[in-house]
């Protein structure tokens, strides 16, 4: 992780993510600014985790977002995959870091949030060339964290979760 001070998010959004301590992750990127006209910020975790921070990438069935061309426009955990594999991403059996090649999580939301519903993909985050993961949550900053697991949790009522968990992880030569 960075050397200069560390910037952590503010207490309201990080409440969000029970497991996500102080120790486990620090900002790397401010909120993104939303444009007069943008209703959604210009790029989400999917399209983060893709490499392209120039729009939002969305399987919706209405072509309102980007979505890979030729990859089913479902909100289920196969359609994220394939649009990684859409990128030359494999499916692979673990998180652990191989020198040579770069890999992203596939997250899912067993439960849902206000922004998923239940059992569908819910967030995507890339592993750097230390090891440790980067993501973008939401419209808000990007951060690094070193484990997966400290984007998981229900939320204090128990019943919706921020990301869900990590369900399947994809790797890539590193170009």
């Amino acid at each position: 992780m960075a050397n200069s001070p560390k910037r952590f998010l503010d207490d309201d959004l990080a409440s969000n993510f029970p497991n996500l301590t102080r120790e486990l992750y620090e900002v790397t990127s401010e909120a993104t600014p939303l444009a007069d006209s943008q209703k959604v910020p210009p790029y989400n975790c999917i399209a983060f985790a893709a490499g392209d921070c120039t729009c939002w990438w969305e399987p919706d069935p209405y072509f309102v977002y980007f979505w890979p061309k030729d990859v089913r426009r479902d909100y289920d955990v196969e359609s994220y995959i394939e649009a990684f594999e859409s990128l030359a991403y494999r499916r692979c059996d673990n998180a652990a870091y191989e020198a040579g090649f770069e890999k992203v999580a596939i997250y899912y939301t067993r439960l849902g949030n206000p922004d998923n519903a239940p059992g569908s993909g819910s967030h995507a985050a890339l592993q750097t060339r230390t090891g440790t993961w980067r993501s973008k949550l939401g419209q808000w900053e990007d951060i690094e964290h070193r484990n997966l697991e400290c984007l998981n949790g229900e939320d204090p009522s128990g019943e919706t979760t921020p990301y869900g968990e990590p369900c399947q992880i994809l790797k890539r030569l590193r170009a």
